[in-house]
């Protein structure tokens, strides 16, 4: 997976924090506080276990004793020296450590607060000790916001053997009972303080069900939204429920419209209509749900209600993945048509469908993978994996050496990399050689991948198998390491 620019610059961190033993430790310093002065909790919470892995403790000094203040230029300002002491606490070395955060005493600033909270989890008991102490020096109502900011390093410490589970409760009771620190950590930028205000919030008790459903009106990450619905659903009264229903059937997580959809027909068991329509709805979830009411009201026959749809071309994306999911082999040629719609989302709709109704439709489905909308031949390269395609590689094989663009190259590059053991290998050694570096990352991985696969299996290549690999190496091998090279030389033996 590739890093963004953001998650290498955390990466260099700790490399950078070692300039600070150099005759360049004065630019180091302002470097790392530029930097750590743009991350957040969860970066930070990355950064303490990246810290364990990369710095080195076999630097030429003994850390037990020494001051991190040395590695403080003396040119620099306090916030600057406070950063430095920060990434201290960060440091392999206990006593370093603790050192460092007794440097920390003297600062009344809030930005050292997350050093100090991931600290009280840390696996040294005088260490905790001391981060402990410095934690409940800062707990002050007028500082709530500074600890909102940092929920998630809090709600972490709730999960930690190690931690102060008092001094956390301590905490969460001062941001309960200030409150406003909360309701202003509901409109953060970031989901997971959002996510954590809004848990503190219902813990406390005090937010009203209007604020809660205007909460979940606004909210655009679907796991909080299910939250802050699961907080209010068992209370709403049905007026209220007549009154939302019109917002929460329209909500994007399926869990929450599935649930909506069963809440509506309780109230309404005679009115069919919003549950018929829930047959069409774009989540199987929702459509599998609608299904088993309508089959409790009697209605058995559920396919023939999408073929109708499908024949008068209503609600067509999800008529074609309702028969799918209930019809028959039979139903297949009313699907095939559909493959070559202009419509991305009925295409894929109809080759999902075909995946899960079965047949033999794999000649269909091969071309799509030379559709020039990524995201149909994506469909396509999955159910073949579904239904099978060994029979057509050279099919397959000419389709990735003839791709006018990548995305057909790279899905064909999968199918072909997922062939049976002493078939996969040659075109993955082929892939190795392409001019495209996301082919040639997958090439690799794959080659790297059957070396490591190698003696799980015991299958024999056949004479033809085999020499279709070494013809492979010949040709392309100059894309391999010699190691992997020599590698595969010796499993041809």
């Amino acid at each position: 997976m590739k890093n963004t620019q953001h998650e290498r610059d955390l990466l260099q961190i700790p490399d950078q924090f070692q300039q600070l033993l150099t005759r360049k430790k004065e630019k180091a310093a302002t470097d790392l506080h530029s930097c750590v002065g743009t991350l957040e909790s969860t970066d930070l919470i990355k950064l303490d276990a990246l810290f364990r892995e990369r710095t080195s403790m076999d630097w030429s000094r003994d850390w037990s004793r020494e001051n991190p203040l040395t590695l403080v230029p003396r040119s620099v300002g306090e916030e600057v020296k406070e950063t430095i002491l920060c990434l201290a606490t960060f440091h392999p070395n206990g006593y370093f450590r603790e050192r460092a955060l007794r440097a920390l005493e003297e600062s009344d600033s809030y930005s050292s607060l997350p050093f100090l909270l991931l600290r009280c989890m840390d696996w040294v008991r005088e260490v905790r000790e001391v981060a402990n102490h410095l934690v409940r020096s800062k707990i002050s109502p007028e500082h709530a916001s500074s600890f909102v900011s940092h929920l998630p390093i809090l709600f972490k410490w709730m999960e930690s053997e190690r931690a102060d589970k008092r001094l956390v409760e301590e905490i969460f009771t001062m941001l309960m009972e200030e409150g406003a620190a909360l309701i202003k950590g509901t409109a953060s930028n970031l989901s997971k303080i959002r996510h954590f205000s809004y848990r503190l919030i219902l813990k406390g008790g005090r937010a009203t069900q209007n604020q809660l459903m205007e909460w979940m009106k606004r909210e655009r990450e679907p796991h909080s939204r299910l939250l802050l619905y699961r907080s209010f659903k068992e209370n709403l009264t049905e007026d209220a429920f007549k009154a939302a229903y019109p917002v929460l059937k329209h909500d994007r997580f399926p869990q929450i419209r599935s649930d909506v959809l069963r809440r509506y027909h309780s109230i309404y068991t005679e009115d069919d209509n919003e549950v018929r329509n829930a047959l069409f709805d774009r989540s199987g979830m929702v459509r599998s749900v609608a299904r088993y009411l309508m089959r409790e009201k009697g209605v058995a026959d559920l396919a023939a209600i999408y073929r109708e749809a499908i024949k008068e071309e209503t609600s067509l994306r999800g008529a074609i993945l309702g028969l799918g999911e209930t019809g028959g082999a039979g139903d297949a040629e009313r699907i095939l048509p559909f493959l070559a719609r202009s419509e991305p989302g009925v295409v894929k709709a109809s080759i999902r469908s075909l995946s899960l109704i079965g047949g033999c439709y794999q000649k269909e489905l091969i071309e799509l993978l030379n559709h020039e909308h990524r995201g149909v031949a994506k469909e396509a390269r999955r159910a073949l994996k579904h239904i099978g395609y060994d029979a057509f590689e050279e099919r397959i094989h000419g389709i990735y050496a003839g791709a006018s663009n990548v995305h057909t190259a790279l899905q064909c590059a999968v199918l072909l990399g997922a062939l049976p053991k002493w078939t996969g290998i040659r075109y993955s050694i082929e892939m190795c050689a392409s001019t495209e570096p996301a082919i040639r990352e997958l090439g690799r991985h794959q080659v790297d991948r059957w070396l490591r696969t190698f003696n799980k299996t015991f299958t024999v290549p056949t004479d033809v198998q085999k020499n279709r690999v070494k013809e492979a190496l010949q040709k392309h091998g100059d894309a391999l390491s010699p190691e992997v090279h020599r590698e595969l030389a010796f499993c041809l033996k």
